[in-house]
């Protein structure tokens, strides 16, 4: 017999949902992204949390605050994956 541990907001996980490794074409437009922003805002120094972008249409946003809630076709790159080189 199996029995289910109740889950109490004290010894609750969110499950890892983000993959280990990223598609190189999806880090490239993420990178391209940030640069974009880094040449078009210079002068502001706050580091996003990463950026979202649309994994078949490449576009993305900077995430600054929180983080988001994804769509079905949207994934988040860390900002360590994207200042890694």
């Amino acid at each position: 017999m199996v029995q289910a541990i109740p889950q109490s907001p004290n010894n609750w996980t969110q499950p890892d949902t983000q993959p280990a490794l990223y598609d190189p074409v999806l880090l490239r437009a993420a990178r391209q992204i940030y640069q974009t922003y880094r040449t078009v805002h210079p002068q502001r120094l706050e580091t996003p949390l990463g950026v979202v972008i649309h994994r078949y249409h490449y576009r993305g946003h900077l995430i600054f605050k929180k983080l988001p809630a994804l769509l079905l076709d949207e994934c988040f790159i860390p900002f360590t994956f994207i200042q890694a080189d």
